[in-house]
């Protein structure tokens, strides 16, 4: 991949591709990695989301004005829905995803529990008319979350 600054930005916010140590816009990474249009940061998008979300640091006004083209904020739009789709599938609540998916329209919210749908029953959904595996996606935030679970254990037992 090309862009180093972008791999290293999604890898700060929770899906590492690279390992650095620095703070990063949460928003502008989000649009970034839409723009990237590469398969492997999108599959990561829900993890970068909800690790970058927890803390605070996503506004979704805030993300779409960093695009020009109206098809690029239809995609952030695809992937948000895929990824609050994908948090409920593995019975996840975050306020902040509550709040995004109350404000987020009834054609999103549509969009959600058409993506929860197809997580459960097939093994690829289309996104931004792009294929994308549901094992992958599935796999890649499940990874992420038994990697925050045994941190988390181990500051536990540290304690």
């Amino acid at each position: 991949m090309k862009n180093d600054n972008l791999l290293k930005r999604v890898s700060n916010l929770g899906f590492p591709l690279l390992r650095v140590e620095e703070d990063e816009n949460l928003n502008l990474t989000l649009a970034d990695m839409v723009k990237a249009n590469d398969l492997r940061l999108w599959e990561g998008f829900p993890v970068v989301l909800v690790n970058g979300a927890e803390k605070g640091l996503f506004d979704y006004n805030k993300a779409n004005q960093y695009f020009k083209k109206s098809f690029d904020k239809s995609c952030m739009a695809e992937l948000l829905a895929l990824s609050l789709a994908l948090y409920k599938l593995f019975g996840l609540k975050f306020s902040w995803a509550k709040g995004l998916y109350k404000a987020f329209g009834d054609d999103n919210r549509k969009k959600t529990e058409d993506f929860l749908d197809k997580l459960k029953k097939t093994d690829e959904v289309i996104v931004c008319g792009r294929k994308m595996s549901t094992d992958r996606l599935k796999s890649v935030f499940n990874n992420y979350f038994n990697q925050s679970r045994e941190r988390l254990n181990e500051l536990v037992s540290v304690k």
